[in-house]
C-alpha cells in the first residue's frame, strides 16, 4: 500500500494554502497531538492539553528553506505563523486524511544547504499564545464561554462546541492564555476539549455519547502494548474547591486614579484600570466612570471607557488648545466576588500511600455538585484501572479515522481487556522512510464503560448527580 503525502503551506501569508506540495522533499516526520496523561501527578488534577507539534525534515540542497537565501524561491516568505497542512492518501483512493493542521513556528536549515527542519504547532499552540479579554458574561454555560473565547480571538479553523450542562452564574476571562481558560472551563463541567487533526476546536460536554469510532484488536498491534502500573493513576483523596459568587453593590468603587497625569493638546492617553474590591481582583458588571476632573475649568477633555471582565480601557482625549492634567478618575460598577472559598474532601483507605487529586477550577460554585463530584471521582480514581498505550505499524487504513478524544474499543485477550476508552494522545512517526508509518496511541478509561453513557446534573435539584448515567 503506497502512501502519497501532501505538505501544503501558505507561504505568502494570504490565508490560503499555496497548493505546492513540499512533501516531495520530505525525508521523515513526527507528529504529537493530545495530552500525555489525563490524570496529573499526585497533588494536581486533570492535565492540561499539550500543544500539538509537527517536525518535518526537508531536502534543502538548493537553499529553498533558508530565509537568508535571496535567490531562493521562497525568499521573503519564510517566517513563523504561516498555515500548513500535512495529509496523506492511500493508493487506489482519492480521499485525503489530515495528520496535522497548524502554523509554522520555526524553520531551521542545517548543514551546508543540505536539510532543514520545519517545526509547526497546531490550533492548541495558537490558543496557547493568545490572551482573550471579553466582557463579563452573566448566566452562561461552559460551551457558550468557550465559544465566546474562540470568537473573541477569531480562531482560524472550524469549531464544534457542545452546549455545557451546568449554568455558570458569571464567566470572565482571568488573564490566562486561551488554552488555559478553555481547559479550566471544560474540566469544571467534566467535559473534554481538544483540537482535532483538521484544526477543528472541539468541546464535548459530559452528556456526549458518540458511537465507538473504531475497534482495535490485539492482532493489529501484536505485543506492542504498554500498561502503566496500577498505582500511577490511582488517588485516595479527592479535594473539590467551590467558589460561591456574591454580587456586590451596583455603585461600588472598583478603581481610583492615584497619580495625576498630563495629556498634551490634541493627544490621547490610554490607560488600563484593573478592578479591585475588598482587596481582591474581581470581575465587574455595569462598569462606568463615576467622576473625573481635569485641572482647567470647563475643559472639553473626552473620556471613553471600554469595559472587559476584570479591567477597563480608558482613552482620555484632550481636545483643548493646551495641556490638560487629569486629577481625578473614579470607576464604579457591580463587583462579582468569592469571599468564602470552600472545599469538599472525599477519601479512601484503598491505597497504602495517600495520593491527592485536586479539582480546583473557579467555575464550580455549587456545594451539592461538588459533593457529587467528590464521590464520583473518588470511586473512579481509587479503583484500579488500565491506561493502555499501543503501537500500530503500517496501518493507515485504521489510523486515518482515529482522532484525540474519540471513543475507541480496545480488545486485548492477553490482558483480558475488552473495553471502551477515550484517545488522549496520538503520535505519528515515519520509519526508515515515509512509507513506514508508526502510530502510538494513549488511552484513558471512561468513568463508566457503558455504551450509552451520559452524565446528568439536574439544576432543578440543585446539582444532584445521577451517577448511573455518566460519560466522561
Amino acid at each position: 500500500m503506497t502512501l502519497t503525502y501532501t505538505l501544503d503551506v501558505d507561504w505568502d501569508g494570504d490565508g490560503t494554502l499555496d497548493g505546492v506540495n513540499e512533501a516531495t522533499r520530505m525525508y521523515k516526520f513526527t507528529v504529537d497531538r493530545g495530552r500525555d496523561r489525563t490524570i496529573g501527578s499526585p497533588g494536581s488534577g486533570f492535565e492540561k492539553p499539550n500543544v500539538g507539534k509537527m517536525i518535518i525534515e526537508l531536502d534543502n540542497h538548493d537553499g529553498r528553506y533558508d530565509p537568508w537565501n535571496s535567490g531562493g524561491a521562497l525568499y521573503g516568505n519564510i517566517r513563523p505563523g504561516r498555515k500548513c497542512l500535512l495529509s496523506f492518501e492511500q493508493s487506489g483512493s482519492t480521499d485525503s486524511y489530515p495528520l496535522f493542521t497548524g502554523f509554522i513556528s520555526d524553520i531551521r536549515p542545517y548543514g551546508y544547504k543540505e536539510r532543514a527542519n520545519l517545526i509547526a504547532e497546531d490550533g492548541a499552540g495558537w490558543l496557547n499564545s493568545r490572551y482573550p479579554n471579553i466582557a463579563l458574561m452573566p448566566s452562561t454555560d461552559v460551551g457558550g464561554a468557550i465559544d465566546a473565547i474562540l470568537t473573541d480571538l477569531s480562531y482560524p479553523y472550524s469549531t464544534n462546541i457542545d452546549k455545557g450542562i451546568e449554568t455558570i452564574p458569571y464567566y470572565w476571562t482571568t488573564g490566562a492564555n486561551a488554552l488555559s481558560e478553555i481547559h479550566k472551563l471544560a474540566n469544571s463541567d467534566l467535559g473534554r476539549f481538544c483540537v482535532e487533526a483538521d484544526g477543528t476546536a472541539r468541546f464535548r460536554n459530559r452528556h456526549s455519547s458518540e458511537s465507538v469510532e473504531n475497534t482495535i484488536t490485539e492482532d493489529l498491534i501484536g505485543k506492542n502494548i504498554y500498561i502503566p502500573m496500577p498505582w500511577d493513576y490511582s488517588r485516595s483523596i479527592v479535594d473539590i474547591y467551590i467558589y460561591p459568587r456574591i454580587v456586590g453593590s451596583s455603585d461600588s468603587t472598583l478603581w481610583t486614579l492615584r497619580d495625576e497625569f498630563t495629556v498634551s493638546a490634541g493627544n490621547t492617553q490610554e490607560i488600563w484600570c484593573q478592578y479591585t474590591y475588598e482587596n481582591q481582583v474581581v470581575p465587574a458588571d455595569d462598569v462606568y466612570i463615576s467622576s473625573w476632573q481635569p485641572t482647567t475649568a470647563f475643559a472639553t477633555t473626552d473620556i471613553d471607557l471600554t469595559a472587559f471582565s476584570q479591567d477597563a480601557k480608558v482613552n482620555i482625549t484632550n481636545t483643548t488648545a493646551g495641556a490638560e492634567t487629569l486629577t481625578e478618575l473614579i470607576i464604579k460598577g457591580t463587583p462579582i466576588y468569592s469571599p468564602d472559598k470552600s472545599k469538599i474532601t472525599a477519601s479512601s483507605t484503598d491505597l497504602n500511600i495517600p495520593a491527592v487529586f485536586v479539582f480546583d477550577y473557579p467555575w464550580l460554585a455549587n456545594v451539592n455538585t461538588a459533593t457529587s463530584y467528590a464521590s464520583l471521582l473518588l470511586n473512579y480514581l481509587s479503583d484500579t484501572k488500565v491506561y493502555p498505550e499501543i503501537w500500530i505499524y503500517n496501518r493507515p487504513d485504521i489510523i486515518r479515522t482515529i482522532d484525540i478524544e474519540q471513543r475507541l474499543r480496545l480488545v486485548l485477550d492477553t490482558f483480558d481487556i475488552d473495553q471502551t476508552f477515550f484517545v488522549n494522545k496520538i503520535s505519528f512517526e515515519s520509519g526508515a522512510s515515509a512509507q513506514e508509518l508508526i502510530t502510538k496511541i494513549k488511552l484513558h478509561p471512561m468513568l463508566q464503560d457503558v455504551d450509552d453513557d451520559v452524565f446528568i446534573l439536574d439544576s432543578v435539584t440543585n446539582g444532584i448527580l445521577d451517577t448511573n448515567k455518566l460519560g466522561f
